[in-house]
């Protein structure tokens, strides 16, 4: 992407104008010169952040809903149906680290989701 510019040299400094009618109209005793400005790697930087707050957004609507699993998983392990140190719970609470480390800008890999615990 390019940006195109017009700048008329002054005599303490420059000015920059978006159309050179507009350079000409403001210092009509002034010749512009045309500059253009590579803005390819602005817009690429700009894509990536906003890829990665969307990337955070969905880490943190998956953690929220992943709530009612934990309170679920707890629930279980209070009633005798599993133990906090079964693998799928363990599996369950490593996917919510993952989660958690996206959401805090850590990681830019979004985990898989594991099977819901057993009991849950």
């Amino acid at each position: 992407m390019i940006n195109e510019k017009w700048r008329v040299t002054l005599d303490d400094g420059s000015i920059e104008y978006n159309t050179e009618e507009e350079a000409l109209e403001k210092h009509p005793d002034r010749t512009p010169v045309f500059i253009q400005e590579d803005l390819t790697a602005q817009l690429a930087e700009i894509q990536s952040q906003l890829q990665a707050e969307q990337l955070k957004q969905e880490a943190q609507a998956e953690l929220d809903i992943s709530d009612k699993t934990m309170v679920r998983l707890i629930d279980a392990v209070v009633r005798g149906a599993t133990t906090f140190t079964a693998p799928d719970a363990v599996a369950f609470s490593a996917y919510r680290y993952g989660l958690r480390e996206v959401v805090r800008g850590n990681s830019s890999v979004k985990p898989t989701k594991p099977d819901y615990p057993q009991g849950t």
